[in-house]
């Protein structure tokens, strides 16, 4: 079930579908990708993306791709927590700190992890996250357990705080922020 809210901060209103209830968008955002095999051998930069889940009335999502680096041919996972509002609202801001993981599939090995703070998102800055988060090599070295070689997947995960900064206040003022 969805209804929506206005979203203005600085720009014009506009109305962006909001689900509910709002305790369905806590917890992590969590991205399969399924035939990694497959995907990997994909055109460098091919993109996928979880589902989208809103908080604090703006909607995010998981980013990754494969890329390469300048001068190589070797292959990383590409890792990023995205914010994809509408860019004709050139004023939010949201000061974000995220923990971002590759599942391990195997009992007994780690979730292969990253982590940032105090990053601020906004419309010219709608993603961050890491740019060589993990080598191909090394994500399907079997030891680590992080590629289920089975199911052929690997499985992402971020978990995340966004807080509004000054710039957005009046979101909250018009309650389309929960506090």
């Amino acid at each position: 079930m969805f209804f929506f809210q206005p979203f203005n901060c600085g720009g014009s209103a506009r109305h962006l579908p909001v689900p509910l209830p709002p305790e369905f968008a806590n917890g992590p955002l969590v991205l399969d990708i399924v035939q990694l095999s497959e995907y990997a051998g994909e055109n460098v930069g091919s993109k996928r993306h979880s589902e989208t889940v809103y908080r604090k009335g703006l909607p995010w999502n998981i980013m990754a791709k494969f890329n390469t680096k300048k001068d190589s041919t070797e292959k990383w996972l590409d890792f990023y927590l995205q914010c994809a509002a509408p860019k004709e609202e050139p004023n939010w801001s949201f000061k974000c700190l995220a923990t971002l993981q590759i599942v391990s599939q195997m009992n007994g090995t780690k979730d292969w992890t990253g982590k940032f703070s105090d990053v601020v998102f906004t419309n010219k800055l709608d993603a961050w996250g890491f740019y060589t988060f993990i080598s191909f090599a090394e994500l399907m070295i079997p030891s680590k357990g992080l590629y289920d070689e089975y199911g052929d997947k690997v499985t992402l995960a971020i978990d995340f705080t966004a807080d509004e900064t000054e710039n957005c206040q009046n979101l909250k003022d018009k309650s389309v922020l929960e506090s």
